[in-house]
């Protein structure tokens, strides 16, 4: 179990206590035969994607995914079920296994898991990958203006919508 203090905004806001549950995936029966590799946005990236989203004066959201990789798709291990030791605080006796079934930070392929997850929600809804940066998803109208733009950074999403009744279809489709 990783603990520590999340800053929060505010100059005198206390930060929140935070707590993640890390597995040491490296020690898994499949490590080394997954694919672990998900693409994150690069520097350049990001400030172009705001600077188109500033020139079209499209509005601005950012979204944090909470418990990302609990959130992907079930696991597959090519090597059958896993099971790991439970961390302290968990109501289970001394001694006891949980059977592993979702990714969670240091499985070796959990970001490769939620980055597949996650990119099924842009392709279903009439999206389009950008050709320079994998991590930046388009929606366009009938007549080829930009309605929406999602780039994503693992758990976060910077969105950008061209109206309230796109933002609000968004909005309604996550």
């Amino acid at each position: 179990m990783v603990r520590r203090w999340k800053p929060v905004e505010g100059a005198f806001a206390d930060p929140d206590a935070k707590s993640r549950w890390r597995v040491h995936g490296h020690r898994g029966p499949d490590s080394g035969a997954l694919a672990v590799c998900a693409p994150a946005p690069q520097t350049s990236s990001i400030m172009m994607s705001l600077q188109i989203a500033i020139n079209l004066g499209m509005l601005g959201d950012v979204a944090d995914v909470k418990n990302a990789f609990c959130q992907s798709d079930p696991m597959r291990s090519a090597q059958g079920e896993i099971y790991v030791e439970p961390c302290d605080g968990v109501d289970v006796e001394p001694g006891s296994l949980i059977r592993h079934r979702v990714n969670v930070y240091g499985l070796d392929d959990a970001p490769m898991a939620w980055r597949r997850t996650v990119v099924s929600y842009p392709q279903e809804h009439g999206f389009v990958r950008s050709l320079l940066e994998p991590c930046w998803w388009i929606r366009y109208g009938s007549s080829g203006e930009v309605l929406n733009m999602i780039l994503l950074e693992v758990e976060d999403f910077m969105i950008a919508s061209s109206s309230q009744e796109s933002r609000a279809w968004l909005r309604s489709t996550l």
